[in-house]
């Protein structure tokens, strides 16, 4: 399983420990240490035991992303919201792609490759789309 560096995330990610999905709360770079929390508990764990949570098809239809059915990607999802649409697509649901337009503009970001939840969630952030990704 992928592991992760401290400098990769944000308060707010998703990530998983022992098989479990958490929300970081807080981040000690110093210690290498992240302060994890989900609905049952709270605790803080070392780096080096959390985990990314690869992106599905199945968890991006569940948060919003509407099946787009191309023949070119057998895995293309996309989101409108705000004044963004992201298009997400993978040719074999393991390395995503993601674009990203606004409506009142060109495309701002486009081929992006994603494999974790944690990066999608660094992206919406960016182009300030407030979405709470749920698994």
């Amino acid at each position: 399983m992928a592991t992760l560096k401290i400098s990769e995330l944000s308060v707010g990610d998703l990530v998983r420990y022992r098989g479990l999905d958490y929300q970081v709360k807080e981040i000690d770079g110093l210690f290498n240490r992240v302060s994890l929390v989900s609905n049952k508990e709270q605790r803080v764990e070392s780096i080096k035991s959390i985990h990314p949570i690869p992106i599905t098809a199945e968890m991006l239809e569940s948060n919003g992303f509407v099946d787009k059915g191309s023949r070119l990607f057998p895995y293309e999802r996309e989101w409108r919201g705000g004044k963004s649409t992201v298009n997400i697509c993978s040719f074999d649901e393991e390395l995503w792609f993601v674009d990203v337009e606004f409506r009142d503009g060109p495309t701002c970001m486009s081929d992006i490759p994603l494999i974790y939840i944690h990066q999608l969630q660094h992206i919406l952030r960016l182009i300030e789309v407030d979405k709470e990704i749920n698994l």
